[in-house]
C-alpha cells in the first residue's frame, strides 16, 4: 500500500557520489492507507530523509539536429547520444514541430547514420522533406522553374517531378522533369546523384561518422531539426528528444490506471527532505485528491536539500512536479511526459525562491493532458505557477493546451494554505529567461494579469501588510516593482497565442515569436514605476509565409499611457489587418481604456515586412474609439519619418500644419511633424464632452466608427478606464465644454514622452467656461494611472470642480 519514512528515518537508494547503476525498482502495490498521506505512495513526514540516485544522465534531452522525416528510423541529435549516457533500449519521446502529436519510440541501435545520397543533404529553398533520403523534397521558389533546372543546381538529375497538394508533400500532378506549372511557387522535385556520387557516398559511409538513433518504430511525421532559415534569419526550431528510462523506476499496479485515474503518489512534508534523481516515475497521481501528485514537495517552508533533478515523470493522472508551501528547492532537467492537468507547478502563492530549469514537459497530444481536475476547469498548462517569485530558466514545452501559465488573477487570494494572505497578481516574478514555448494549442508563455509590486512579505511568502499589493503608496506614487522584471531571451514558435492579458512593470527583452498566430496578444499595461519607456526591446517578431502555422500580428494594449517598442524588427507576412496593432479590445470588458494608447517605436524597422501589408493598425477587435483614438509616435524613421500619426477617422488632423494623410501601408492615418497626445478626463459618466481647437475643426462624422469623435466630441469609456479621452495638438490651446457635474481630473500627455523627445515641459492649454490653464506632461501624477477613477483627487491636480476650472 505505501512506503512511508517516518520521524528519524532515512531511505537510500544509491547516492549521489554512487548512484544506483543497476536496475532498481520500488513497486507500489494497492492496499494499506496512511492517516495522513492516503494511499499507493512513497513519502516521508516529519525529520524523514529520502536519497533516490539512479545513474546519472549527462543529459535528459537533446534536440534533433537534423529534420526527420515521416517513415524515417534515424534520429541525428545536437548532441552524442553515447556520451550523454543513452542505451540501446531506452525509449525516448520526440516533440511534434507541427501541432501534431509527439510520439514515443525505442532505441534499436546506436550508429552511424545511413547517409542520403550525396547532394540531398543540402537542396536549396527546401520547405518540407519527403523522403528518407532527403532527395525528395518541396521547394519554393519555382514559379516559371523546373525540377531539371532545380536539381541541376546541386550537380543532380531529376527523376519525378509533381505539383504538391497544399504546402505538403501530397500530389496534385505528376509532372515531367522539364515542365513548370503555371502560378504555382512550389513543386515536389525528386533528384538523384550520377553513379560515380554514388560510389564516392559509399567509400565515405563505410568509414562511419557521427552517431544516431537507430529507431524500432518509424516516424509519423516530419520533426524538425537543427536550424532553419525564418526571413533571413538563422533560428535553432528543433524538436526535443527526451529520454524517458532510468535505472531507477518508481512504478507500481496500474490495471484500472486509465480507469480510475488513480496511481501512485510521492511527497515529502516536515522539516526533513527527498533529493531525488534520475528516476523514473510512472502511473503516478491521483486525480481529483489534493495533495496526490507524482513528485512533491508539501508545505516544507525553507528546503534547500530538495531536490527534483534529471527525473522521467511518464503519464500522470494529476501534475507532475508540485512545489507546495516549499522554498529554494531545485527543479532542474527533468522530463515530464503526458502529465495530465499540469506538468511543472507552483501551488498556493507563497513559494519563493524555487529555480526550475532546463526541464522538458511536454503532451503527446494537448487533450490528452486538459482534464478537469481538482475542481479547475480550463486550467491547464505545462508550467502552471500560482506562487511567481521562482526562477524559470532555460525551460522548453510543447504540446499542452498553454506552455506556460501564470493565472495570478485565477488564485487572486492564493490557494490551500496561502488563502488570503498572499496577492499572486501583484507578486514579483523570478528570473524568467530562455525559456522555448511551441506547438501549444492556445497560449506559448501565458503571463495572463499580472502588475508586479513592491510586496512586504515574511520568510514564508506571506504578505505582512496587505497594502503592499495595492497600485499606490500612501501618498500616491506608483506602487510597480522597480525595477521591473524582465522576460529575457524568450523564445516562442507556433502557439495561438503569446502574451497576457492585462499587465504591466514588465519588459519583454530579446523576445523572439516566430509563426504565432498572435505574436503578442495584450490588452492593457501602464507606464513603468521607474521610468523606462520599453515594454519590449530588441526582438524580433517574424512570420515565415511559407509555413502553414502563423500570421504577422501584435495586439498590443490600450488605454491612456506608453507603449514603448525599441530596436525591434518585424518581418514577413501575411498580416491580417496590420503588423502592428494598437490598443486590443480597447473599451471591451477586462482591457484598457479611455483608448488614447500612445505607442512609442524607437529603432522599429519593418522593412523585412512583405509588400503590400499594413504596418501599423489602429485598434484590434476593439470599440470605435479604440480604432479612432490611438496615438503613434517616434523620435527616428520607425514611423517613415514622422514624428506622431493618428487614425483617419480623426480627419480635422489634416488641417493641421505638418499633417498629411498617409497611405496604406500606414491604414491610410494622418502623419504629423507636430507633437500630438493625449488629453484625459477622469471622473463620473456626465454625457458628452466636446473638445474644441486644432484637429477637431471639422464637420462631424456621426458614421461608426467615428461617431463625431473627429469633430472633438468625447465620450464615457465606462468598463476599464471610467474616463474620458482624445489626442490634441501639444502647445495648442483648446475648449472643452460639457454638462459639468461633480468633480473631474484632467491628465495630460505623460511625462517620459517630453523626457524623450526633448521638451519636458511640454504643454497644452485647456479652457473650460472662461478659464485657462496650461496642463504639462510634467504635472503631478500621484494617484493618476492608466484607469480610473482616481482614488484621491489633490489640490495639485488639474480638476474641474462645479463647472470652473482649477489650475
Amino acid at each position: 500500500g505505501f512506503v512511508m519514512v517516518a520521524e528519524g528515518g532515512h531511505l537510500m537508494v544509491g547516492t549521489k557520489e554512487q548512484p544506483m547503476d543497476k536496475r532498481a525498482t520500488i513497486y507500489i502495490k494497492k492496499g494499506q492507507t496512511s492517516a495522513q498521506l492516503g494511499t499507493r505512495f512513497l513519502g516521508g513526514l516529519g525529520s524523514g530523509k529520502i536519497d533516490i540516485h539512479g545513474r546519472k544522465l549527462e543529459r535528459t534531452w537533446t534536440l534533433l539536429s537534423q529534420t526527420a522525416v515521416a517513415g524515417s528510423t534515424q534520429l541525428h541529435l545536437k548532441h552524442d547520444p553515447e556520451a550523454m549516457g543513452w542505451r540501446v533500449g531506452d525509449r525516448i519521446g520526440l516533440a511534434t514541430t507541427s501541432r501534431g502529436e509527439s510520439t514515443v519510440h525505442t532505441i534499436a541501435a546506436i550508429a552511424p547514420a545511413d547517409k542520403a545520397p550525396p547532394g540531398c543533404g543540402n537542396l536549396p529553398n527546401v520547405k518540407k522533406t519527403c523522403s528518407e533520403n532527403r532527395c525528395k523534397v518541396l521547394a519554393s521558389s519555382m514559379t516559371d522553374k523546373t525540377c531539371d533546372h532545380y536539381c541541376g543546381l546541386s550537380g543532380l538529375t531529376c527523376a519525378a517531378a509533381f505539383e504538391e497538394m497544399s504546402d505538403d508533400c501530397n500530389i496534385k500532378a505528376v509532372l515531367g522533369c522539364g515542365e513548370t506549372w503555371p502560378g504555382t511557387s512550389d513543386l515536389i522535385c525528386e533528384c538523384t546523384p550520377p553513379p560515380d556520387a554514388q560510389e564516392e557516398e559509399d567509400d565515405e559511409a563505410s568509414s562511419g561518422g557521427q552517431k544516431v538513433l537507430h529507431l524500432q518504430e518509424p516516424l509519423r511525421d516530419e520533426h524538425w531539426g537543427g536550424f532553419r532559415n525564418v526571413v533571413g534569419r538563422e533560428l535553432e526550431m528543433a524538436a526535443e528528444v527526451v529520454n524517458l528510462d532510468r535505472s531507477v523506476l518508481i512504478t507500481g499496479d496500474h490495471d484500472d490506471f486509465y480507469t480510475s485515474n488513480r496511481g501512485l503518489h510521492t511527497i515529502m512534508t516536515g522539516t526533513g527532505y527527498m533529493d531525488l534523481r534520475y528516476a523514473r516515475v510512472e502511473y503516478c497521481g491521483q486525480r481529483d485528491l489534493m495533495g496526490r501528485y507524482c513528485l512533491h514537495f508539501h508545505l516544507m517552508r525553507k528546503c534547500p536539500l530538495c531536490i527534483f533533478e534529471g527525473n522521467s515523470v511518464v503519464d500522470s493522472a494529476q501534475v507532475g512536479i508540485t512545489v507546495h508551501g516549499t522554498h529554494d528547492t531545485l527543479v532542474s532537467n527533468n522530463v515530464v511526459w503526458n502529465a495530465r492537468a499540469v506538468g511543472i507547478y507552483t501551488e498556493d502563492g507563497n513559494e519563493m525562491n524555487n529555480v526550475i530549469k532546463q526541464n522538458v514537459v511536454i503532451c503527446a497530444w494537448w487533450q490528452t493532458c486538459s482534464v478537469n481536475w481538482l475542481q479547475n476547469v480550463g486550467l491547464h498548462a505545462g508550467i502552471f505557477l500560482i506562487g511567481m517569485t521562482n526562477d524559470l530558466i532555460e525551460n522548453r514545452v510543447a504540446g499542452h493546451e498553454n506552455c506556460i501559465w501564470t493565472p495570478g488573477g485565477a488564485r487572486g487570494m492564493g490557494h490551500g494554505a496561502a488563502v488570503g494572505k498572499v496577492c499572486p497578481m501583484y507578486i514579483p516574478f523570478g528570473e524568467i529567461r530562455g525559456n522555448v514555448n511551441h506547438d501549444c494549442q492556445r497560449f506559448g508563455l501565458y503571463l495572463d494579469n499580472q502588475f508586479p509590486r513592491n510586496v512586504k512579505r515574511d520568510e514564508n511568502g506571506y504578505v505582512t501588510d496587505m497594502a503592499s499589493c495595492q497600485k499606490y503608496t500612501a501618498d500616491g506614487r506608483d506602487n510597480g516593482l522597480q525595477p521591473p522584471n524582465v522576460i529575457e531571451d524568450e523564445f516562442d514558435w507556433h502557439n495561438m497565442f503569446v502574451g497576457q492579458y492585462n499587465m504591466g512593470d514588465v519588459q519583454f527583452l530579446n523576445y523572439i515569436s516566430v509563426n504565432n498566430h498572435h505574436s503578442m496578444y495584450w490588452k492593457s499595461s501602464k507606464n513603468f514605476a521607474d521610468g523606462r519607456m520599453w515594454h519590449i526591446k530588441d526582438s524580433l517578431i517574424l512570420n515565415d509565409p511559407s509555413d502553414r502555422i502563423g500570421s504577422l500580428q501584435f495586439l498590443g494594449p490600450g488605454g491612456p499611457h506608453v507603449f514603448g517598442i525599441k530596436d525591434t524588427v518585424f518581418a514577413g507576412g501575411p498580416t491580417v489587418n496590420g503588423v502592428l496593432a494598437a490598443g486590443q479590445h480597447c473599451g471591451q470588458g477586462v482591457a484598457g481604456g479611455p483608448c488614447v494608447s500612445q505607442y512609442l517605436l524607437d529603432g522599429v524597422d519593418f522593412s523585412g515586412v512583405h509588400s503590400g501589408q499594413a504596418l501599423i493598425d489602429f485598434g484590434a477587435h476593439a470599440t470605435d474609439p479604440g480604432e479612432v483614438l490611438p496615438i503613434f509616435l517616434a523620435g527616428d524613421n520607425s514611423l517613415g519619418g514622422h514624428r506622431s500619426m493618428v487614425s483617419r477617422y480623426l480627419n480635422g488632423f489634416g488641417l493641421v500644419s505638418g499633417c498629411s494623410q498617409l497611405g496604406a501601408e500606414w491604414s491610410s492615418g494622418f502623419g504629423c511633424s507636430a507633437p500630438i497626445r493625449r488629453l484625459t478626463v477622469w471622473g463620473p459618466d456626465i454625457g458628452e464632452l466636446t473638445l474644441r481647437g486644432p484637429g477637431y475643426e471639422v464637420s462631424a462624422n456621426y458614421a461608426s466608427p467615428t461617431r463625431g469623435m473627429n469633430a472633438g466630441k468625447m465620450a464615457y469609456e465606462p468598463l476599464n478606464g471610467k474616463g474620458y479621452g482624445t489626442p490634441v495638438l501639444a502647445g495648442a490651446e483648446y475648449t472643452l465644454s460639457g454638462p459639468w457635474q461633480g468633480d473631474m481630473v484632467i491628465d495630460f500627455s505623460d511625462n517620459v514622452l517630453g523626457d524623450y523627445f526633448g521638451s519636458p515641459d511640454e504643454k497644452v492649454r485647456l479652457e473650460v467656461n472662461g478659464k485657462v490653464c496650461s496642463l504639462r506632461a510634467s504635472d503631478d501624477r500621484r494617484f493618476l494611472g492608466p484607469k480610473g477613477p482616481v482614488p484621491r483627487v489633490l489640490e495639485t491636480h488639474t480638476r474641474i470642480v462645479g463647472g470652473s476650472l482649477s489650475c
